[in-house]
């Protein structure tokens, strides 16, 4: 069996658009928070959640903001191109530094 990983991370857009045309189940996604060190913050918010079983992903978009005080990346997934997830993976510091502070959502996929 090899597995393939998609990634997005709220400093990387990585190869999350690589899931356009394959099938996933709300069990394929992982959050990870690293809040790194000191003053260092990230954290993933669910905007919207509506998998219902498999789905076809049919659009992946990616809207990246910085703000100086932190960095995101807006990920939406559409399946039968009406928008099934989105959330707002977000990571910064009061003081404008990262402090190696990172949120990642993984779609990890196992096939033959």
């Amino acid at each position: 069996m090899t597995e393939k990983l998609f990634t997005v991370s709220s400093r990387d857009n990585g190869n999350i658009k690589q899931l356009v045309g394959k099938v996933i189940n709300i069990n394929n996604l992982e959050e990870s928070i690293d809040e790194g060190d000191c003053c260092g913050y990230a954290d993933i918010e669910v905007l919207k959640n509506t998998f219902e079983g498999d789905v076809l992903i049919t659009t992946v978009e990616t809207e990246d903001d910085y703000d100086g005080d932190s960095e995101s990346v807006l990920v939406t997934f559409y399946g039968a191109n009406k928008q099934i997830y989105q959330a707002n993976l977000y990571d910064g510091s009061g003081s404008g530094w990262d402090y190696g502070a990172v949120a990642t959502l993984s779609v990890k996929l196992v096939g033959k």
